[in-house]
């Protein structure tokens, strides 16, 4: 116990010594931390005052859309999409979403909302809820319905948020992104591992050095048992090595 604790102190004052060290043991974990912080944020955080315009070819919502939450506002307009896209470019709307003249609504259909920008989970969940609210009680309009009714109106319809070039907003890309770092995580943690392998394995040698000079030997033996032994036989003119079982 006491030749693995004289191993560990060394090890540990001659790394804490290297400027890789620091870089290794404090400022690579301050990164990853402010890395995960940042895309945290970004992927989660929202908005306020988002604006969503919403061209209603079907009239499901007759100009009126009711909003419990003031972070989100909605504005009925009445152009082509061009025209609305450069608006949003204009950011006069963060977005806008197309109901088409063939909508069903008991048909759980889905509805697109198309921004420039990728929307934060918290927007999303925002702007879905106050859709889906609306959309609910369109399909409760109808009287006299049985309990299984009901629980196929209640049914949300899929929203789905994608940006003008394409790209879908999704919680698996955050997830991937989640993947990847971990493993990143894992390879500095495995690599940092080997330096103080490597460094325990180098104390024998380190040791052999500092009592004797090497030089005014003309044979060297040595003797070894583990993988770790391996440098120190590098150092002999004679080695023998058997596996400790």
């Amino acid at each position: 116990m006491n030749k693995i604790f004289t191993i560990a102190r060394r090890e540990f004052l001659s790394r804490v010594q290297k400027k890789t060290f620091l870089l290794t043991t404090i400022l690579v974990p301050v990164l990853l931390f402010g890395f995960y912080a940042l895309m945290i944020y970004f992927s989660v955080s929202g908005e306020s005052n988002v604006k969503v315009a919403i061209v209603d070819k079907a009239n499901l919502f007759n100009g009126k859309l009711q909003n419990s939450n003031k972070d989100v506002a909605f504005t009925f307009v009445n152009i082509d999409t061009t025209s609305l896209r450069k608006s949003i470019e204009k950011e006069e709307y963060n977005g806008y979403v197309y109901v088409p003249q063939d909508f069903d609504v008991s048909a759980h259909q889905p509805l697109i909302y198309r921004s420039d920008k990728s929307v934060g989970i918290m927007t999303q969940d925002k702007i879905e809820k106050e859709l889906n609210n609306a959309l609910e009680a369109k399909r409760l309009l109808p009287l006299h319905l049985s309990s299984g009714q009901m629980d196929s109106l209640k049914a949300h319809n899929e929203i789905k948020f994608t940006t003008f070039r394409g790209s879908n907003d999704s919680a698996q890309v955050s997830y991937v992104v989640g993947m990847i770092t971990g493993f990143l995580i894992y390879i500095i943690l495995f690599i940092y591992g080997s330096m103080v392998m490597r460094g325990v394995m180098e104390e024998k040698v380190n040791r052999i050095h500092a009592a004797f000079e090497l030089s005014a030997f003309n044979e060297i033996y040595c003797y070894g048992d583990s993988g770790g032994d391996r440098p120190m036989l590098g150092l002999a003119t004679i080695s023998f090595y058997k596996p400790f079982r």
